[in-house]
């Protein structure tokens, strides 16, 4: 018979800073070669956002303004232009992709252990996740290497609003991530709409009443938000 394999929280945490620096040394490793701006458009564009930012030219394509929220991955990218040499500007955000994109182990490992209560099931949940196809993006100049991360932080953050309904403060950080996502994809807007159908279905089910905490929480995000 086999037996059970178990790890404790210390080797489990260790395990996690291993695979996140040789995630993103392997995917460095992959995206630090020579690209062409053919694939996607938006690589354009934010590739040419950083690099107006990094010159202090603003938000201009072509010399022509650009009006948009989307720019908090060019933001990111800007100390990668302040290289001068080309070719180790492209190195430079290969290696900010490649940390971006592994940085999911991170949220991942704390949802982990609000719901797995095995550490080496949730080491295998780890080691999956740096297979994660998306990660490729980080080969790409595309918002998802910023996105996909964010994105589990949202999936954190959220679910730690079951557990603290009368917590105003935490609902004003809510409302401010929630922004910055949406300054990432607009596709973020999906946190607001599925928190608000959860209150919904909670007001069907017990009321409008017993479900007071849950309106002024998600009113106070929506303010912060906006």
């Amino acid at each position: 018979m086999l037996k059970k394999i178990t790890i404790n929280e210390k080797q489990l945490k260790i395990c996690g800073i291993i695979l996140f620096i040789i995630s993103t040394i392997i995917y460095f490793l992959l995206s630090n070669h020579v690209k062409v701006l053919y694939v996607y458009y938006d690589e354009l564009r934010y590739y040419g956002f950083a690099r107006n930012f990094a010159n202090g030219k603003g938000l201009f394509l072509y010399n022509i303004p650009y009006t948009d929220q989307k720019i908090l991955y060019d933001v990111l990218l800007i100390p990668a232009f302040w290289i001068s040499d080309k070719f180790k500007q492209l190195s430079a955000i290969a290696l900010i992709n490649s940390i971006l994109v592994t940085s999911g182990i991170f949220p991942i490992y704390i949802l982990g252990k609000r719901v797995i209560k095995n550490n080496f099931n949730l080491l295998l949940c780890l080691i999956l996740y740096c297979f994660f196809s998306d990660l490729n993006f980080s080969q790409t100049f595309m918002s998802e290497n910023l996105f996909i991360p964010l994105a589990l932080w949202g999936i954190v953050l959220y679910d730690g609003l079951f557990y603290k309904t009368k917590n105003k403060f935490y609902s004003i950080l809510i409302g401010i991530f929630t922004y910055a996502l949406y300054m990432t994809k607009e596709i973020s807007i999906v946190f607001l709409i599925a928190w608000l159908l959860i209150i919904i279905i909670k007001i069907i089910n017990s009321g409008i009443k017993k479900s007071k905490e849950e309106i002024v929480q998600f009113s106070i995000i929506i303010i912060t938000f906006g």
